[in-house]
């Protein structure tokens, strides 16, 4: 049970969310989801206003429907995310800031992918911006938040310094220290 207690513990993520857990968490991250993209639009300079979960830009509106809140990309990312902890070397503390970290990359993603969607439907055309909202997007917001979790793991290790580490430096200023006391 030792070795094998890992992968046991990650079937947990084949089980479906409770259907009352779905739908609580549904349409806040609905909401999220139309309100970040509607401030990345405007602050990207284009005209969108949010009314409900429908972004209204000068040209189109995009109706982020309950599909589009990004829940089943948080439950895989969240998968993948522990996944990724369960293999790392490091500290438990390094382990659960990648584990928990899994929910705002997957909202970071999903808006992503409707801001490209929407300034794609204004710029280009509606047909084009439904080809990457239905068949593109889905492959690439997995690799977006996969290479996020990678920047978050690279920051993790500048950031953080691990205890052998600082033993090093205070063996070396120690051994620095006692230098000079020999020379006075």
């Amino acid at each position: 049970m030792r070795w094998s207690w890992p992968a046991i513990a990650f079937l947990v993520f084949m089980l479906p969310l409770p259907y009352r857990v779905e739908v609580s968490l549904a349409h806040p991250l609905q909401r999220i989801a139309t309100l970040a993209s509607t401030y990345v639009l405007q602050t990207a300079g284009f005209a969108a206003v949010a009314e409900g979960n429908i972004i209204i830009m000068e040209e189109s509106r995009i109706g982020v429907v309950e599909a589009c809140n990004g829940l089943g990309m948080l439950v895989t990312f969240f998968a993948l995310a522990a996944a990724v902890a369960m293999l790392m070397r490091g500290r438990f503390t390094d382990k659960a800031v990648i584990v928990l970290s899994a929910i705002p990359i997957a909202l970071v993603a999903n808006v992503i992918r409707i801001t490209v969607t929407s300034m794609l439907s204004e710029t280009v055309g509606p047909k084009i911006a439904d080809l990457v909202f239905h068949d593109l997007a889905g492959w690439v917001m997995m690799p977006i938040a996969l290479g996020i979790l990678w920047i978050e793991k690279q920051l993790l290790n500048k950031l953080l310094i691990e205890q052998s580490d600082i033993e090093e430096v205070f063996s070396f200023a120690e051994a620095g220290s006692a230098k000079q006391s020999c020379l006075v």
